[in-house]
């Protein structure tokens, strides 16, 4: 179904319910991504949440892409916000986790690839 665009006597275009005089938000884009920081959420919440139940020497590992737009999630700052320490960031590989699945995201692949790695986080002071 096309939809008409119409003008009026002051050159504003409407398509349906939207018009050229609206101001919308364009999440994703930019120099704040909308999106980018409701992911940092659920990471920040995980980290702490992971935290309270590791023991005196446990290690949290958190897998995740190293391009963008997950570079915008800064896991590593997040961590030490929350009172963790990086141990090491090492590129993911799937045989040293044999139980991942890999899954299927828009035909990508959305772990397993080389642009992905490990971060290694704790909550023991780094010597």
């Amino acid at each position: 179904m096309e939809s008409k665009v119409l003008v009026d006597d002051r050159g504003e275009k409407c398509i349906k319910h939207y018009s050229s005089s609206h101001k919308i938000l364009l999440v994703g884009e930019g120099d704040f991504s909308f999106a980018a920081r409701l992911h940092q959420n659920v990471i920040k919440a995980f980290l702490k949440n992971a935290r309270d139940m590791l023991t005196e020497s446990g290690q949290i590992h958190v897998t995740h892409k190293t391009s963008y737009p997950y570079t915008m999630w800064e896991i590593t700052k997040l961590a030490e916000e929350g009172g963790l320490q990086l141990v090491e960031e090492v590129p993911f590989t799937k045989w040293d986790y044999p139980a991942i699945k890999i899954k299927k995201h828009m035909g990508i692949k959305a772990i397993g690839h080389s642009l992905s790695e490990n971060v290694v986080l704790s909550n023991l002071p780094m010597p």
